[in-house]
């Protein structure tokens, strides 16, 4: 039973109908083939029970389904589970169980998972509760799993901030076929993208060993392969 003072998990982060969903993934290139080149480069397989946090839309919960054992697909967004449950009927995939939860709240019943993956959704935490979350993971994760965490992550230095974001904005808006300048002045503003200084010493400090960091030419964007040591 989570704290009465634990941070609320945004519920629906906007996004209460299919129309914005399927907006949103169009104008974020992500389609199946994109996720499935994910999951590959991952080195998923079918023996791995894998449990994604904020799984949002699920379609790299339904891709990963055709390349593992079992996915657990997690998220605190009803509109989001209810469109990723949709996605894996449609994809005639049955080996998904879709839990409305978050990282501070989900409790995984079954044994340990072999890996957990976490796309695009860290960002919504304050760093405390990162810490917070990140320590969950590695808890739950089996000793020697992997947890793949890609997430809006800020490798400039914080003197550099302005330069830095700008140039982001500046080379990554698009309001006709992706994103307008101000969905990207929106999240530096108000969401909680942390710099990978700062993540990694979290990372550490929860018990993980970071095996691999890339960062994006833009430093604004960063992926983990961590594990938990045996």
């Amino acid at each position: 039973m989570a704290a009465p003072w634990t941070f609320a998990e945004q519920a629906d982060v906007g996004f209460t109908d299919p129309n914005t969903i399927s907006d949103y993934l169009r104008r974020s290139g992500v389609t199946a083939d994109s996720e499935r080149r994910r999951l590959e480069s991952m080195g998923i397989d079918r023996n791995d029970a894998i449990v994604e946090l904020g799984c949002g839309p699920g379609v790299l919960a339904v891709e990963a389904a055709r390349l593992c054992r079992h996915v657990t697909a997690v998220d605190p967004s009803a509109a989001m589970l209810e469109h990723a449950r949709t996605l894996a009927d449609h994809a005639g995939v049955a080996n998904i169980t879709f839990v409305r939860a978050g990282f501070l709240t989900y409790e995984h019943a079954c044994e340990p998972p072999d890996v957990i993956v976490s796309v695009r959704a860290l960002h919504h935490l304050p760093d405390f509760w990162k810490a917070r979350s990140l320590a969950r993971l590695h808890d739950m994760l089996r000793p020697g799993g992997t947890l793949h965490l890609s997430d809006l992550v800020y490798s400039f230095e914080p003197a550099d901030a302005d330069r830095a974001i700008a140039a982001w904005i500046d080379a990554t808006a698009d309001p006709t076929t992706g994103f307008p300048r101000t969905f990207f002045e929106d999240h530096v503003r108000n969401e909680y993208s942390t710099y990978a200084w700062i993540l990694e010493g979290i990372l550490r400090r929860a018990g993980f060993d970071i095996l691999e960091a890339s960062y994006d030419p833009r430093q604004t964007y960063a992926t983990y392969t961590c594990g938990r040591p045996r």
